[in-house]
C-alpha cells in the first residue's frame, strides 16, 4: 500500500464515524475529506545507502459554514485533530509503512480556511511524515 493509503488508514482512527471515507488527491461527489501529496520531498542520504525521507501531505476538509456556530464547531474539531496528531507523534503511534521505519509525523502548517463556497468552506492543513529507509 502507498504512503498516502497508510496515512489515510491512520487518520481514520481519529474520528471513524466522521472520517469514514477520505479520498486521495481529489474530492469526488459528496466526500468531505481528501489527502493530497505535495510535490516536496526532502531526502537525506548516508554513505551506507540509508536514507531519511520527509514528505508533506495536505489534509482538506469540506465543512458547513452556514452559521457562526458551525464555524466555531469546525475550529474545535480541527484543533482536536491537530492535538491528536501531536499526541500520536509523542506516543510514537505512526502509520504502518512497509519496509521503512517511521520516525515522526506532525503538523507543519495548521488548519486555515481556503476556498469558501456557498454554505461550506474548504479547510486545509499540511502534515509531514519522516521515515528511515535502510541501505541496500
Amino acid at each position: 500500500m502507498t504512503v498516502s493509503g497508510r496515512i489515510i488508514e491512520w487518520l481514520k482512527k481519529f474520528d471513524p464515524k466522521e472520517m469514514k471515507h477520505i479520498d486521495t488527491d481529489l474530492m469526488r461527489g459528496t466526500v468531505d475529506y481528501v489527502l493530497v501529496k505535495e510535490p516536496t520531498v526532502n531526502v537525506k542520504r548516508f554513505i551506507s545507502g540509508a536514507e531519511i525521507h520527509k514528505e508533506y501531505y495536505q489534509i482538506r476538509a469540506r465543512m458547513d459554514t452556514q452559521t457562526n456556530t458551525d464555524c466555531v464547531e469546525n475550529g474545535v474539531w480541527l484543533e482536536a485533530l491537530t492535538d491528536w496528531i501531536d499526541r500520536k507523534n509523542r506516543e510514537k503511534v505512526f502509520p504502518a509503512l512497509d519496509g521503512v521505519t517511521v520516525q515522526k509525523i506532525g503538523v507543519s502548517s495548521p488548519f486555515y480556511m481556503g476556498k469558501n463556497e456557498q454554505d461550506k468552506a474548504l479547510y486545509q492543513m499540511t502534515i509531514f511524515i519522516e521515515y528511515f529507509k535502510k541501505g541496500e
